[in-house]
């Protein structure tokens, strides 16, 4: 037996990781694996199903059926130099996509093969994502793919990408090549085929053609009954089907033993069965070919692990079929578009037509806002209340309402805000063109933020720890994204009102007038308080009439520098005046551009003055219209804030990706992360030693003062002559306030004499918990600040502060990943340090500095936490005199490309 048999190498195990669910274009979903022998007989039955032409373009020669020679090849792979995926739909295979590496290049072929029975589905750019996410993976640099000229729909693939892709023309054949390096535009075309596919499945669920209710029953006040009551009450303008196995008529309609026996196509199942029977309910759906499934019924997740475990196996078969999930455990949903009045839901209330959408994800809440919109007159477009969200959210529906046209703004009751990545993203783009309004269940909104370190060493420490660094992380949530948040449901509705009637004021400024004083001033000062500019107040008499209020509104409406109007009436005796409100109906009516609201002190119980389509909105009270005002100008001025700010390249992340990518060098972002590994292969998890993090921080483009690290006195000397002088020595402590209070650095030092005195009372003082000790480049004096990172159950977090020997955590602001550059931005002027800055000139440089920390932490996972403290920030820009990073072994990373969660909002 040879001596080195036990060193050959071992083949690499299958890639678990590299499975997912995926949504493709049109909304409906697929599984992607890497193949398997296994999947040879598939393979068999794909080919034999594919034309001539679809053969011929993906190899070159007529193959109308494969051998076993070719099944081995195909299907036998070694998931490095040899990768393939399949799609799944069910048992179905209906695509492969591959790569063949060329010899030991670091450059692979790359070829796609879909069934032509899903052509269109954007199969072919998901293939691609994954190719290109696991031959980074695997140490490759680039793809080569051939194809023949007319083969367009292969070409555009390519074009689209983000890739820079060259082409040349020989032999017949196009040769395609591209580097694998990430890109902006790479990442930019990803994010918008996530975001098609993501509002493509909940529009399957709003506008179907036809509906089968399963479980629909005759007795009222089931569920069963009610959607089925519902949806026929509402006129839905599709086939309404009801399935039932017990009976043969429910509500006039024919009733079904199951979906199977229905003799037409079904679009949308709502499912409204035992819970122990949906999961064989889901499978039938599959089986019929159904597009998207609602599920009324509880008894899942919410009641506890074997709940959840249901709930998996039901989203699972789902998924596997190629259909999404609202629910389980949910109200439903409604559209009332004329064209479609769709009410599959059991709420016994059926809301006015109109413009905004609501998200409730409260069942019983739902119902609750659904019952006072109507009472209020506030008209929906939409409305979801989403249960459990196994599987659609709220980010898959704040993507569908962005270019939604019903839809102009949007009402949200958040109790969680799923992945809290997916959900910025989401929320950014709609915001971007559409408000939104949200009251969120605050204690609730992300899951276990504190790190393991924090917990176990009692960091701001008590019961309610969790529950206000949850609120912080809300805060920062809703300010990143331009989300509206208000305190409570009546100021949803408030906000919700004013928006759908008047829309968003184009400016902050706001004239009050009315004929009560004591009303005026209430009104005056909660404007301010809402952030306001009061630009003027009248003040009318007590018995004024519909003319005074006529000159008083014209007044108001044709100065520039008033964007809305706030009108008071107190009528005598409390009686309604219709002459006073025909004349501030006139006001908007001539003045479409500037909103209008009114506070009617009258017997009148009416929420709005309406004519044809227009409507002042009526509030109970002054303070009411203004705080609704207020938070409508916020938005406003908001989205003129990032309109005037927002450069070229809105990501830090892939600012930084493309100033390190030139000629094929790989990118700042993998040179980033194959540092993290490299340092945690060599230190192991914790704390990095002084010293040891520098690499790290200029591979990140981060700017930290020269300094060397000695190991006694004696180097001290030397070091400062090689870094020029002034210089700093300090001891190796990481305890701040021991190094500043109790004489650990010393400052300020001009000559080696100055530097080895001190180095010797350091180590005389503190012995071995001064060493190494560490020389440094004096810093020109500036703003000391104090930037954290923290990467947390579902969410990183980042603060800025004041730095120095006072920082502290819990007071700075903090904010979340991922932030844009104006996000940073926004956020660094939003605190002391920002306003210290902004009367010196360097807040900008301080924004590049914390842009370039927060594209470290996104390119390596390695790291768990950073600490830079103090950076010195002023008129010379910014350097980094101290930063402590933390590694540790990141969580089992699934391949780098999109997928649907197993627990999207858990």
């Amino acid at each position: 037996m040879s001596d080195h048999q036990g060193t050959e190498p071992q083949p690499t195990p299958y890639p678990s990781g590299w499975e997912a669910d995926v949504v493709l274009r049109d909304g409906g979903t697929v599984h992607i694996r890497p193949i398997i022998p296994a999947d040879a007989d598939r393979l068999t039955s794909f080919h034999q199903r594919q034309s001539a032409e679809s053969i011929y373009y993906r190899y070159f020669s007529a193959r109308p059926r494969l051998t076993q020679k070719d099944l081995v090849h195909l299907t036998h792979i070694d998931y490095v130099d040899r990768v393939a995926f399949v799609a799944l739909l069910g048992d179905e295979l209906v695509g492969v996509g591959r790569y063949e590496r060329w010899g030991d290049r670091p450059s692979a072929e790359v070829a796609f093969f879909i069934d032509d029975a899903h052509a269109q589905r954007g199969l072919a750019s998901v293939f691609l994502e994954y190719l290109v996410a696991a031959a980074r993976e695997r140490g490759l640099a680039t793809f080569t793919a051939s194809v023949l000229p007319d083969n367009s729909k292969m070409l555009t693939v390519f074009s689209t990408a983000g890739f820079e892709v060259s082409r040349t023309f020989a032999d017949g054949v196009i040769e395609v090549s591209f580097d694998l390096h990430p890109t902006p535009d790479a990442e930019a075309a990803r994010e918008r085929r996530e975001a098609t596919a993501a509002a493509a499945s909940v529009r399957r669920l709003f506008t179907p053609t036809s509906v089968a209710v399963i479980g629909a029953g005759s007795t009222p006040g089931s569920l069963g009954h009610e959607v089925l009551y519902n949806l026929l009450a509402q006129r839905f303008t599709g086939t309404v089907w009801a399935v039932n196995e017990r009976t043969d008529v429910i509500g006039g309609l024919p009733a079904y033993r199951t979906i199977l026996d229905i003799p037409s196509d079904v679009d949308l199942a709502v499912i409204a069965t035992p819970a122990e029977r949906v999961a064989d309910s889901v499978e039938l759906c599959v089986r019929k070919h159904v597009k998207a499934v609602v599920i009324l019924t509880a008894g899942f997740s919410e009641t506890g692990p074997e709940g959840a475990d249901l709930e998996a196996e039901v989203v699972a078969t789902a998924r596997r079929g190629g259909v999404r999930v609202l629910g389980p455990n949910c109200l439903g949903l409604v559209n009332t578009d004329p064209s479609v009045r769709l009410h599959a839901s059991f709420a016994p209330t059926a809301p006015l037509p109109g413009n905004v959408g609501i998200l409730a994800q409260s069942g019983t809440l739902g119902a609750a806002i659904i019952d006072r919109t109507r009472r209020v007159g506030l008209g929906v477009s939409s409305f979801v209340a989403a249960g459990n969200r196994a599987d659609i959210g709220a980010s898959d529906l704040m993507r569908y309402w962005c270019d939604e046209p019903q839809t102009s703004g949007v009402m949200l009751y958040l109790e969680s805000f799923g992945r809290i990545e997916r959900f910025v993203r989401a929320a950014r783009a709609l915001t971007a063109t559409k408000p939104v309004v949200a009251v969120a269940a605050g204690s609730y909104l992300s899951a276990s933020p504190l790190t393991k370190a924090e917990a176990a060493s009692g960091l701001d420490a008590g019961p309610d720890a969790g529950a206000r660094l949850r609120q912080r992380i809300a805060g920062a949530v809703f300010r990143q994204t331009g989300i509206i948040r208000v305190g409570t449901l009546h100021q949803l509705l408030d906000v919700g009102r004013l928006l759908a009637t008047q829309g968003i004021p184009q400016g902050i400024g706001v004239t009050v007038l009315g004929n009560s004083g004591g009303a005026l001033d209430l009104a005056i000062g909660e404007c301010a308080a809402a952030g306001l500019s009061v630009v003027a107040a009248r003040r009318l008499s007590w018995r004024a009439d519909a003319d005074a209020y006529a000159e008083a509104l014209d007044q108001a409406l044709t100065n520039d520098g008033s964007a809305s109007v706030l009108v008071v009436h107190a009528p005598p005796e409390l009686r309604p005046n219709p002459a006073v409100n025909d004349v501030i109906l006139d006001a908007a009516v001539r003045h479409p551009d500037k909103v209008i609201a009114a506070c009617n002190f009258d017997a009148a119980d009416v929420f709005g003055l309406h004519r044809g389509d227009l409507t002042v909105p009526v509030y109970e009270f002054p303070e009411h219209a203004a705080r609704a005002m207020g938070r409508l100008a916020g938005y406003w001025a908001w989205t003129l804030a990032r309109a005037t700010s927002e450069g070229p390249n809105e990501d830090p992340i892939a600012e930084a990706t493309a100033q390190g990518q030139v000629e094929g060098i790989e990118s700042r972002s993998e040179l980033v992360g194959r540092l993290a590994r490299a340092l945690l292969a060599k230190h192991g998890p914790g704390d990095l030693p002084i010293g040891a993090e520098d690499a790290l921080l200029e591979a990140a483009g981060v700017p930290i003062s020269p300094r060397v690290v000695v190991d006694d006195p004696d180097q001290a000397a030397a070091a400062a002559d090689a870094l020029g002088y002034p210089v700093a020595v300090k001891g190796a402590t990481r305890d701040r306030v021991l190094r500043s209070e109790a004489g650990g650095v010393s400052l300020d030092l001009h000559d080696p004499s100055a530097v080895e005195d001190a180095a010797v009372r350091l180590v005389e003082r503190f012995g071995a918990g001064a060493t190494p000790l560490v020389v440094q480049r004096m810093i020109d004096r500036g703003v000391d600040v104090a930037v954290t990172f923290r990467r947390r159950t579902g969410v990183t977090t980042l603060t800025v502060g004041m730095g120095g020997v006072f920082a502290d955590e819990d007071d700075a602001l903090l904010g979340v990943l991922p932030a844009s550059t104006t996000d940073l931005s926004m956020l660094v002027g939003a605190t002391e340090v920002g306003r210290q800055l902004g009367r010196v000139a360097g807040t900008e440089y301080l924004v590049e500095v914390v842009a370039s920390l927060a594209a470290l932490m996104e390119a390596a996972p390695e790291v768990t936490a950073l600490v830079a403290n103090p950076i010195i920030a002023g008129r010379h820009g910014v350097s980094l005199s101290d930063v402590v990073i933390e590694l540790s072994e990141p969580p089992q990373e699934d391949l780098a490309a999109r997928r649907l969660d197993l627990d999207p909002e858990g």
